[in-house]
């Protein structure tokens, strides 16, 4: 009788190199969620700034369109006097918050207009909003100091959104946006030369800070034009934020 010849056994598990792939793969994975995920959250916290930026904006015009003019405080609570406003931020928030009204001319910068600036900082999001139309006797300008946004925030990417005019561009007609104090500032990262005409045009930058120099507090926000070239910016409108 003939015996038969047994089929042989080709199941096996998974080898080394195999199951290493997986689990690359599997970190690989991991990882995109965790980024998209964190990016989608940080686009959400950016649009509940902006919209509660737009909320406070619109308590704050109201007051000025009764008072003709901003209010003091805006955290003056719980029973603000007739010169402030009781605005309680969210849980985990703080509001910083100055009014303006217009100062005289004055080398590096003055404010033309009745105005404030507003920032909501968050645990890992902030934004800073002012409409002050500030200008300067020459062509150099300071308009608000970063330095203490950095410090919070850290050394990541920033977004800068402001509207930029000049007096005259006949002969120099690009403007320097960047850090200022000064010979010096505490952080660098920011220069760039924007274009301008003698009517307001809308600018966005995107920058990285570095530590420039750690024995000094400030990092002012500064617009040059060139000396003597009658190129003397003014800028209203200024928004800072983390960029995405």
């Amino acid at each position: 009788m003939q015996q038969s010849v047994g089929t042989p056994n080709t199941s096996r598990g998974f080898t080394l190199v195999e199951l290493l792939i997986v689990v690359v793969v599997i970190a690989i994975l991991a990882a995109i969620t965790v980024v998209a995920y964190n990016g989608v959250q940080a686009r959400a916290q950016q649009a509940r700034l902006s919209s509660e930026t737009q909320s406070l904006q619109q308590k704050l015009e109201l007051y000025n369109v009764d008072n003709m003019v901003y209010p003091q405080s805006i955290t003056d609570c719980p029973t603000p006097s007739a010169a402030d406003l009781c605005l309680n931020p969210s849980s985990g928030e703080t509001y910083r918050y100055a009014a303006f009204t217009p100062t005289s001319p004055a080398v590096a910068g003055y404010v033309l207009n009745t105005a404030y600036e507003l920032t909501i900082l968050g645990s890992s999001q902030f934004l800073y909003s002012s409409n002050a139309e500030r200008s300067s006797t020459n062509e150099f300008l300071q308009y608000m100091d970063m330095g203490p946004l950095i410090d919070q925030y850290g050394l990541v990417k920033y977004q800068i959104s402001f509207d930029i005019k000049s007096a005259n561009t006949s002969t120099q007609s690009t403007v320097q946006v960047y850090f200022q104090n000064g010979s010096t500032a505490r952080y660098g990262g920011l220069s760039a030369h924007v274009p301008v005409t003698t009517s307001y045009t809308h600018q966005v930058l995107t920058f990285t800070p570095f530590l420039n120099n750690s024995t000094v507090s400030q990092s002012m926000l500064a617009f040059y034009g060139t000396y003597n070239t009658g190129n003397i910016p003014t800028v209203k409108n200024v928004q800072i934020q983390l960029s995405l």
